[in-house]
């Protein structure tokens, strides 16, 4: 069971998502030296540990492995061909776009926090305004503010499960373009974080449709794309959209950290076919360059169509099963969660065990959880406007996840 030692705990408990620690108060010392002995069971990182086993197997594979001579020479700092080229390959078999995916497109960053970093820094001027839905995952706001632009949030609300319209964003655009600000991007998510949510091709198409008229450009975070387990949905990567309305401001990332399980290697990407774009990224990544053997590794894993197509498909059910029992728990403990459909999380109110409805007292509650030994993040993260919902990671072993809910459930048993 991975459930953080003492030494552990000393180590991460600085940080502010392994795991998340809220404000802590000088009388909260004893309670954290207590819980650094019991250990904590972290449900708020955004990892799928459930099948890491078997990536490793695959990458520790002698084809993977071998070290050549041009691995130790310089490359290509936005990508080496051959990982582009798998990239490419990969993309284009899995989402079934009209035209093929072009290695040229694409830029290989050490993570989508770096592409994200980088395409903000090379698209915005200080000032501009960028559009992002609330609640979500919290780097967008911290990305594109670091490179100068003001985030606007689009707010969503419990009231009709948190759902973004069309009709809201081209509402955001107006108004801020009414004030005589510059509206450069509306960025999304897609499946969401935390919500778990998946867009579908109709609602990807008329943000697209209404960003086009107003010159701002699209860019999606497709982070866990291959990680929607529910039946009923299809995902439809922007990749697949035929007659895409303004190709040239329509960006996309994707990784391999939550979908591959390997944050640890640090790999990401952008697609965009705008030229200038391209050359800006280009230049951005000599400090965002990946190691030629990990591309090398990746690549070659990612071109074993056969080993990619079962894993991804163990994957899903996987985590499909996973969600269905954490679901199952929740309800046990009479806890009410949105229905996801991807990602690695449960979306949960616990507003009936504030002890009131303010952000100080979600910290509170957040507190109560991390000192019973599990480790879960607030909504206020995700820029959520109501306090009381949680993000819950259930991508865990069984153990680990009946551990914590159980853990998490003797919180608020006590204040019902």
């Amino acid at each position: 069971m991975n459930i953080l030692n003492r030494a552990q705990f000393g180590a991460l408990s600085t940080k502010s998502h392994v795991p998340f620690v809220p404000r802590a108060r000088n009388s909260d010392k004893l309670v954290l030296l207590f819980i650094s002995q019991q250990g904590v069971i972290v449900l708020s990182q955004a990892v799928n540990r459930i099948l890491v086993d078997d990536v490793q197997e695959r990458l520790q594979r002698e084809d993977c492995t071998t070290l050549k001579k041009k691995h130790l020479l310089y490359s290509p700092s936005h990508g080496t061909k051959e990982m582009r080229e798998a990239c490419a390959t990969f993309l284009t078999r899995q989402h079934f776009p009209m035209e093929a995916v072009h290695p040229d497109h694409l830029i290989i960053m050490p993570g989508v926090t770096a592409c994200m970093e980088s395409l903000a820094r090379s698209l915005c001027n200080p000032g501009d305004v960028v559009l992002s839905p609330s609640p979500i995952y919290h780097r967008i706001k911290t990305n594109f503010e670091d490179a100068g632009a003001r985030i606007v949030h689009m707010v969503t609300t419990q009231d009709n499960n948190f759902e973004l319209t069309p009709e809201q964003v081209e509402a955001s655009i107006v108004e801020v373009q009414s004030e005589g600000e510059c509206v450069r991007a509306c960025v999304l998510a897609n499946p969401q974080n935390p919500l778990g949510q998946v867009m579908t091709p109709s609602f990807l198409r008329a943000i697209l449709e209404i960003c086009a008229r107003y010159e701002v450009h699209v860019v999606v975070d497709e982070i866990f794309a291959f990680s929607v387990f529910a039946s009923d949905v299809t995902f439809t990567s922007l990749l697949a959209l035929e007659d895409l309305p303004d190709p040239h401001r329509t960006h996309v990332f994707w990784g391999f950290s939550k979908d591959f399980c390997i944050a640890g290697l640090r790999m990401g990407l952008i697609h965009t076919v705008n030229p200038q774009l391209l050359t800006k990224l280009k230049h951005r990544s000599h400090y965002h360059s990946t190691s030629q053997q990990t591309q090398h590794a990746v690549a070659t894993m990612i071109s074993d169509t056969v080993w990619c197509d079962n894993f991804l498909d163990s994957s899903r059910k996987k985590l499909a099963e996973a969600y269905a029992r954490a679901c199952d728990m929740m309800e046990e403990l009479q806890i009410q969660v949105l229905e996801a459909k991807g990602a690695f999380f449960l979306w949960a109110n616990l507003q009936p065990f504030l002890t009131e409805p303010t952000v100080e007292a979600e910290y509170e509650l957040c507190r109560a959880f991390l000192y019973a030994g599990v480790s879960i993040i607030p909504g206020t993260k995700f820029h959520c406007s109501e306090p009381g919902w949680f993000r819950i990671l259930f991508s865990v072993p069984e153990e680990e996840l009946q551990e914590g809910l159980r853990r998490l459930g003797a919180v608020i048993s006590n204040r019902r």
